[in-house]
């Protein structure tokens, strides 16, 4: 088995691989369907005090011949901040390909599906970015949003306003025309795209601040988008839906009591794996307001893991070990 610290992982995977990684395994989705665990996602905590909590999400990928369990590790009392490994067997024979620190590759997959989910859903001529959130996720929408739409003002609020002020710093000095901006409706008003990736307490996204054609992409595991939003888009498109009843937006809105499960999948239109397969289409015209809620699929995390180590093989990079055979 290879073993990739986040350091070789940096070094091995690129934003255009990534793309191109995302967009097939949502492809592969689109047309087998039953590629993650049940449940989609397993809560393992511990009866201790201050105890670590752990999720663990599963899933295949039969082109690419893996199979792969995700972990994230949330911190108690103990020195663990937060930890993100990925455990990749060969889907076949079930041999242990590899172990991958997921911290950033975690980050630049979730970013990565908003760039694709963008690609697909957006107007192409979109020059107006809204951004609400500016932590390590946020910070890798680029350069996939900037090589892929003519922008030409991007703008970013978050709470501490210090946070938006040093993404722009940052983000400006690699040529993105971004600006930090006091209030998430700022940010919002007007944009062509808006992608939320916050840890906020309550939602952020009020209704009658979408534009015409503007495309609405909620990332973040809480509540950031309120139900009233719903009913003024034209499409609405999730990735994995029994995954995303159990978190976010959608979760939120059905345990206020403001939908059901079964009225969100009649109004639901396309999930984003039969987009990008063509078996639905994205957008249909210059003035639909599309709600994309991405709550992350587990078949683009094995991907991803699968493409580092797949990278890291190919330059020698990574531990090497052997596991023991039991005779």
């Amino acid at each position: 088995m290879r073993i990739l610290s986040q350091r070789d992982v940096r070094d091995v995977v690129g934003a255009e691989d990534a793309f191109a990684t995302v967009e097939a395994a949502w492809r592969e989705y689109g047309r087998y369907r039953a590629l993650s665990s049940v449940p989609p996602s397993l809560g393992l905590a511990g009866p201790a005090d201050g105890a670590a909590t752990h999720r663990v999400k599963g899933a295949v990928s039969p082109t690419l011949g893996a199979a792969g369990f995700r972990i994230a590790t949330y911190p108690g009392s103990g020195p663990v901040d937060r930890r993100h490994v990925h455990l990749v067997l060969d889907y076949v024979t079930g041999e242990v390909v590899g172990l991958v620190d997921e911290e950033w590759l975690h980050g630049l997959r979730a970013a990565t599906q908003a760039v694709v989910a963008a690609a697909r859903l957006a107007r192409r001529d979109a020059k107006v970015v809204g951004i609400v959130g500016a932590g390590r996720i946020a910070r890798e929408l680029f350069p996939g949003l900037a090589l892929r739409f003519p922008l030409e003002d991007v703008r970013v609020a978050a709470v501490p306003r210090d946070n938006a002020d040093a993404y722009a710093r940052d983000l400006s000095a690699t040529g993105v025309p971004v600006r930090a901006v006091a209030s998430a409706e700022e940010a919002i008003r007007g944009a062509d795209i808006v992608v939320t990736i916050t840890t906020a307490k309550a939602p952020m996204v009020e209704p009658g601040w979408l534009a015409p054609g503007a495309l609405l992409v909620s990332l973040g595991g809480v509540h950031e988008v309120r139900h009233a939003v719903l009913a003024e888009c034209d499409r609405f498109v999730v990735d994995d839906f029994d995954y995303a009843l159990s978190r976010g937006d959608m979760g939120a809105w059905v345990s206020a009591g403001e939908t059901t499960p079964e009225a969100l999948r009649q109004r639901l239109d396309a999930d984003i794996g039969e987009i990008v397969a063509g078996l639905k289409p994205g957008r249909q015209g210059p003035d639909e307001r599309i709600l994309a809620i991405i709550q992350g699929l587990a078949a683009c995390d094995v991907a991803m893991a699968k493409l580092a180590l797949d990278r890291a093989a190919e330059q020698g990079r990574g531990t090497v070990a052997e596991l023991p055979v039991m005779p």
